[in-house]
């Protein structure tokens, strides 16, 4: 049994002495002999150990001597070699290598980085009994290594807190940049190399693949240019893919007007719009709320979450369900054909046509790909209902799917008069089994309460601060007046009578008043903080908002912000 490569320190020489006396003593009496040669019991400054020199009144690690002249010997046999047989040993190669990257505790990750090349032409090799010719950048790192391994021959191993900036910087073939953190004290210059890998915080934005940058080719904007220009901003593009002068980006670029086309009110400019596949529900949304005048350019995806928004009445359903009756349509009546789907969409609330239209599709395309006749899709058969029912039982996980399915054939078939298949016996028991299958428990929302909003006053209430107001005041209103966020983001200006006592609100539409009639609101002055006509009228105030203004309805996180309101 051996013992080998260890050593001791203290700060006082007096003590390492006894420390080193006492370990002696110690592996004497537990039977192992010391040897002589190998072993230094004196308290010393200065140590060889383990093939690096340690100098502990310097507080420097260093490459011995011997080992440096090693490495040099070395390459002067490759450099002999070069000039003698214009090639070199391979073996003879892999040592330099293999010395120099032995050394990179000392001199650092410059072992690794300029023994590149050496290492590329090393595993071209054919075998280890082979000679190779050393590429020019490989001859450039054997110089490098000369002039310079004894001036790198350093490592400090006591660390210096002095420094409080760090500088991370990158490159690539076509630029460079960096930037500093913290404020400077003192200034020390350190390089350190670190792996692709963990360089994140450099490298953050190189890192970026924006997935959803795409854009139009040349000749197709400049055709709908023609058409619907002159364009004035292209509101979502990048330095690569814009086409027009001005334009908005997603990140920083050299040439762009902003980074988030949200925070501009887009009334009154023409603008070209390609925006990104996942926010074109708010694009179009936003659209909307600005009252703009756009060209935008989506896919025909009739399926994708912004269909139902851009077509709310759906598209050529009565040409589907009525074909033949329409075929042989007087030609007299084809203008009153145009007035049904309107009326049918009006027949119940906007979202609930929606749901149930593309509910019916989702059925006909199911048929569809089942080998299911065009005369057994409307009016369907009860069979075939149960199965398309069943289907969607083995793909789901809630029973939302199965109701969705069984309510919009339901519309559907009610429409054109047709009996049902909802009605049959089979089709409900298989729905109330789905029903019961999939099921789960309700998780019921906890109420707001008065502690809750005085916690949101007391969290966003700030003098002049509109953005804050503009939250306590919807949530405030919306407390008081049991109103909904719809409710809330359609209320303008001239619909708020103030009265001394209280304020009249005037609710245009509302999803429980189905004919429009209006109904209006009386909230009461109560005279504390949370105060839902004195907050309004501060809102209104701070917020400058105009008589033919929307309250909240400009702002496309207003849901968004009576959310975070209350986390």
């Amino acid at each position: 049994m051996y013992l080998d490569d260890g050593f001791g320190t203290h700060s006082d020489i007096n003590s390492c002495t006894d420390i080193a006396a006492q370990v002696k003593q110690d592996l004497i009496d537990s039977g192992f002999v010391p040897k002589v040669e190998k072993s230094m019991w004196s308290p010393s400054k200065t140590l060889i150990y383990l093939g690096y020199f340690i100098d502990t009144d310097k507080a420097i690690l260093s490459i011995p001597v011997d080992r440096l002249s090693k490495l040099f010997d070395t390459i002067i046999q490759v450099e002999q070699s070069l000039r003698n047989l214009g090639k070199v040993y391979v073996r003879t190669v892999a040592s330099v290598i293999g010395q120099i990257i032995s050394m990179s505790y000392v001199i650092g990750n410059v072992a690794y980085i300029m023994t590149k090349y050496l290492s590329i032409d090393v595993m071209s090799a054919c075998s280890w009994k082979s000679y190779i010719e050393l590429s020019v950048q490989s001859k450039e790192q054997l110089i490098f290594w000369k002039k310079n391994i004894k001036c790198i021959n350093f490592k400090h191993f006591v660390s210096d807190f002095s420094c409080h900036t760090i500088v991370y910087s990158d490159a690539s073939g076509t630029g460079y940049g960096g930037f500093t953190v913290e404020n400077p004290k003192n200034i020390a210059h350190e390089v350190e190399w670190i792996p692709r890998a963990e360089n994140e915080i450099a490298d953050y934005i190189s890192r970026i693949i924006d997935t959803d940058d795409w854009g139009v080719a040349v000749h197709v904007f400049e055709y709908l240019d023609s058409l619907w220009g002159p364009h004035e901003i292209d509101w979502f593009a990048s330095d690569h893919n814009h086409r027009l002068p001005v334009f908005y980006s997603r990140y920083w670029n050299v040439h762009s007007m902003g980074i988030d086309a949200f925070t501009v009110n887009w009334q009154g400019i023409n603008g070209w719009y390609v925006p990104p596949v996942c926010l074109l529900l708010k694009v179009l949304m936003y659209m909307q709320q600005c009252n703009a005048y756009v060209t935008v350019i989506l896919p025909l995806w009739r399926s994708a979450n912004y269909w139902p928004f851009l077509c709310p009445k759906g598209d050529r359903f009565i040409d589907q369900v009525f074909r033949n009756d329409i075929t042989e349509l007087p030609n007299d009546l084809d203008s009153y054909l145009a007035i049904i789907p309107d009326l049918l969409a009006q027949s119940k609330s906007d979202n609930t046509v929606k749901k149930y239209y593309y509910g019916f599709l989702r059925w006909k395309k199911w048929a569809e790909i089942n080998h299911i006749s065009d005369v057994d899709i409307l009016p369907t058969k009860p069979l075939y209902l149960a199965l398309y029912l069943a289907s969607l039982v083995q793909f789901s996980a809630t029973s939302s799917p199965v109701c969705d399915a069984f309510y919009s054939i339901k519309w559907a078939h009610s429409i054109i008069g047709a009996d049902s298949p909802t009605d049959s016996q089979l089709v409900k028991c298989v729905f109330e089994g789905a029903k019961r299958k999939l099921g789960s428990q309700i998780k019921k929302k906890e109420p707001i309460t008065p502690e809750l909003l005085q916690a949101m006053y007391d969290k966003l209430f700030c003098v002049e601060k509109s953005f804050s107001q503009r939250t306590i005041c919807a949530c405030i209103l919306g407390y008081a007046g049991f109103m909904r966020v719809s409710e809330l983001l359609n209320l303008r200006y001239f619909d708020i009578n103030f009265k001394s006592s209280h304020i009249s609100i005037f609710i245009e539409k509302s999803k429980t008043d189905i004919y429009r009639d209006g109904n209006w609101l009386i909230i009461a002055k109560t005279g504390t903080t949370l105060c839902p006509v004195r907050n309004l009228e501060l809102y209104m105030q701070w917020s400058g908002i105009q008589s033919d203004s929307n309250l909240f309805g400009m702002y496309i996180d207003m849901v968004v912000s009576i959310k975070k309101a209350f986390v």
